[in-house]
């Protein structure tokens, strides 16, 4: 599937839509792809280099195309000279809380700071959903063992059984 993707950046980025709306797989992608965009963003700004060329790494950085998308359009707002923030609303892919940082970024004048606290809460968050998920996942995977197990111990002992009878 991931080869068929790479021949195809289209069925690539309609894979990438899709799995954004997968109920658990889609929180989990866009947190990862949130948190690499913003440290990226934070990194790179804070080294002084120019806007425009940190939102064009930053989007590739991301791994999932609809940011890669959306970045696009960010870029294209930003050379326009909308503020950073309004571009971010505009995208409409980006949440709320992002969007606000980077408005109190930019009115105080340290954007890659607020980024790098986007980075580190969505990096936080992933690491607590995946730490959920685990211990959700264990109880379920022992019941789904015990019965695949139970299954084959049964499919096994019911020929003895059944010849025992007959005997």
């Amino acid at each position: 599937m991931a080869r068929f993707g790479s021949r195809w950046p289209a069925w690539r980025a309609a894979l990438d839509r899709f799995a954004l709306h997968i109920p658990l797989l889609g929180r989990l992608l866009s947190k990862a792809a949130l948190a690499r965009w913003a440290g990226t963003f934070a990194a790179l700004f804070a080294a002084g280099i120019p806007l425009r060329q940190t939102l064009e790494a930053a989007g590739g950085a991301a791994g999932h195309t609809v940011y890669a998308e959306a970045v696009v359009s960010l870029q294209a707002d930003v050379t326009a000279g909308q503020t950073v923030s309004v571009a971010l609303a505009r995208a409409r892919v980006f949440p709320p809380m992002l969007v606000q940082m980077a408005a109190v970024g930019e009115e105080s004048g340290s954007l890659d700071g607020m980024m790098a606290k986007v980075a580190d809460y969505y990096e936080q968050e992933l690491a607590e959903t995946v730490a959920r998920l685990s211990n959700l996942i264990e109880p379920v995977l022992m019941v789904v063992l015990g019965l695949l197990i139970g299954g084959v111990v049964i499919a096994m002992y019911l020929p003895v059984f059944r010849m025992g009878s007959v005997l």
